[in-house]
């Protein structure tokens, strides 16, 4: 595995039960994109990394490596709406929603320098990082160019979209009366 792997998470649960080391080149997924998981970064991402939520693409959160000293931040323009009060997850729901009621918004962003402080616990502020204003210059000039970049498509997970259509399906017979069962019959040649 070479670079900035967003399906470590996955990565993670397969190795749980192993015995081998993981990859060293391998970035774990952020805490937000699995709605409250805890993040343990491995290595620094290599460039801005847009993350997407739902309908929200490129705005949750946007990875930042700058050099000089070498520090990569992460920005999050939102983060879900843990449940219930004090919980470090979403268990009223199962999962963290990504839109309007199940989520804050922050302006300014919050930014976390991911080197020192991998859990995302202490956003920094201008007097903790005197580079803040230049991240977040970048981040959201990086935003905006990404958003050009998108073109508008109509929403996939509509009722009409999801619900079943008995007329896509294969039918073995004269529909409605569909019957698809396998048979259990055996050929002459393989007795």
């Amino acid at each position: 595995m070479k670079g900035t792997n967003r399906s470590v998470g996955v990565l993670m649960l397969i190795h749980h039960g192993s015995t081998g080391p993981l990859p060293t080149s391998a970035v774990s997924p952020p805490a937000s994109e699995f709605c409250g998981a805890p993040s343990r970064p491995v290595r620094p991402a290599p460039a801005p990394l847009p993350t997407a939520a739902g309908e929200k693409f490129g705005v949750k959160e946007w990875t930042l490596k700058m050099e000089s000293p070498e520090s990569i931040f992460k920005v999050h323009f939102f983060t879900p709406n843990f449940s219930p009060a004090g919980a470090v997850g979403c268990y009223d729901t199962s999962i963290c929603m990504c839109h309007e009621e199940f989520v804050t918004y922050h302006s300014p962003p919050l930014v976390f320098e991911l080197s020192e402080d991998p859990s995302e616990g202490r956003p920094l502020s201008p007097d903790t990082e005197p580079r803040l204003a230049e991240v977040l210059e970048r981040v959201e000039g990086a935003v905006t160019e990404h958003r050009r970049t998108l073109t508008p498509v109509e929403r996939q997970l509509t009722w009409a979209k999801v619900l079943w259509k008995p007329w896509l399906q294969p039918c073995c017979g004269t529909f409605p009366f569909c019957s698809c069962e396998e048979s259990n019959h055996t050929s002459a040649g393989a007795e």
